[in-house]
């Protein structure tokens, strides 16, 4: 007949609780990062619509600002046929 060793049940019983824990401890990380990427995402779409009701919405743009130097670029086609004129030397 073969005896229990001691010191290997006192191994394998504090490896069982650190499993435990760590299971624990790892899904309880899981849920809280979970509620903190919520309440981010709640601040951030809150502080868009603050700037939305001072500013009104910056994606909508007048139609006089089309031809506005500032706004020549790549993104509209005023600003692209600018860039295609200029890249051939009709400014030059």
């Amino acid at each position: 007949m073969r005896t229990a060793d001691p010191n290997q049940a006192a191994h394998d019983a504090i490896e069982a609780i650190q499993q435990g824990l760590d299971r624990h401890f790892t899904e309880a990380d899981r849920l809280r990062l979970g509620a903190l990427r919520r309440r981010v995402a709640d601040r951030i779409e809150a502080d868009i619509a603050l700037l939305d009701a001072l500013a009104g919405d910056t994606d909508l743009e007048d139609d006089d600002r089309e031809h506005d130097h500032a706004e020549q670029g790549l993104g509209d086609a005023d600003g692209l046929m600018w860039f295609n004129m200029a890249r051939m030397g009709h400014f030059a």
